[in-house]
């Protein structure tokens, strides 16, 4: 049993938050809430928490001038995770890529943002966020070094909580209405030429849900008009007229049958 309460070196994830101004203590205790929480949700959204059932985020230590917390897994389960799916490595890139979706950098994954992931992100980031000289910074050890994967300022903090709640309140509206939608601004999230694999198009339409949904086009013409004939197609937004496809009130596909205009983001 000792050896459940030992951290293993090289399987921690260093968080620091460099403040302007003093931190409320009630502030801090709900970030790291905030982020012990999301690694549990983290193992069971992505499946590995039946092979780590006991593996937790602990806090080892803070220290003095900007508060370092250093989260790891059990010494008893560190072998496992290490074996099979590095997971204390992978969850600092997985607060990463919420990080950017968020910040509007990887629109790709913003459809795996779920409520959960949504409020306790929101919770992690708002020392920072109330604090408007203060950075957090997020990092592995890797041979007895700090690697640092991300770092975050209170304007991004901000950005970050408020893309959030937008993302939970349309979560939380009624449906989105189905049919014709005219003269609506759409850009790309994901897309290929290849006809093949033409089912992971993906596109955003704010005025309708603000995270990307799949598309289609009337043509392939169409399709070519906004992917090809322009150049930088993923800094453009597109004026189109669409139909939209529902399912229990949220939408599922996009049906482009009109380009209008092209303007630059």
């Amino acid at each position: 049993m000792a050896a459940e309460v030992l951290i293993d070196s090289n399987m921690q994830v260093v968080i620091e938050l460099k403040n302007g101004e003093p931190v409320e203590l009630l502030d801090f205790a709900n970030s790291m809430l905030g982020a012990g929480n999301q690694y549990a949700h983290y193992l069971e959204r992505f499946g590995l928490a039946s092979a780590v059932p006991d593996a937790k985020l602990y806090i080892k230590e803070i220290r003095q001038g900007s508060i370092v917390a250093t989260l790891g897994a059990l010494a008893s389960v560190a072998i496992p995770l290490i074996e099979q799916y590095n997971v204390v490595h992978d969850f600092a890139n997985h607060l990463k890529t919420v990080a950017s979706v968020l910040l509007g950098r990887d629109k790709s994954e913003a459809q795996k943002l779920d409520a959960v992931t949504l409020r306790n992100v929101s919770k992690f980031v708002e020392p920072v966020a109330k604090d408007a000289a203060a950075q957090l910074n997020v990092g592995t050890i890797e041979n007895h070094g700090v690697i640092n994967v991300f770092s975050l300022n209170s304007t991004e903090a901000n950005a970050i909580q408020n893309r959030a709640k937008m993302l939970l309140q349309w979560d939380s509206k009624s449906q989105v209405q189905a049919g014709e939608h005219q003269e609506v601004a759409m850009y790309w999230a994901r897309a290929t030429n290849s006809e093949k694999n033409a089912t992971t198009d993906r596109a955003t339409i704010e005025s309708i849900y603000p995270k990307p949904v799949k598309v289609r086009f009337a043509s392939a013409e169409l399709k070519k008009h906004m992917l090809l004939d322009v150049s930088h197609p993923f800094s453009k937004a597109f004026i189109v007229n669409v139909k939209v496809e529902t399912v229990e009130e949220k939408p599922v596909l996009y049906y482009v049958t009109e380009l209008l205009e092209v303007l630059d983001k």
